[in-house]
């Protein structure tokens, strides 16, 4: 087995396989982000300025093969 006969060992069979998945995980996923709402508010209140920020955002990602999509 592997001398030859074109086959590849059990081990780098593995390997190779733990390659990919190592390589999928640190692959990284493109996603689209869209800023749908930004306010600030600022309050002076005895000495201390209170500030308050929301950022309102959507985002998505394209649905991959082995997920469903759901409706």
């Amino acid at each position: 087995m592997g001398d030859g006969d074109g086959r590849k060992p059990l081990a780098r069979c593995l390997g190779e396989a733990v390659g990919h998945l190592v390589s999928a995980v640190r692959r990284p996923v493109p996603t689209e982000r869209h800023l749908v709402e930004h306010r600030s508010e600022v309050r002076d209140h005895r000495g201390l300025r209170l500030r308050r920020t929301v950022i309102d955002e959507v985002e998505s990602t394209p649905p991959s093969s082995s997920e469903p999509e759901r409706a």
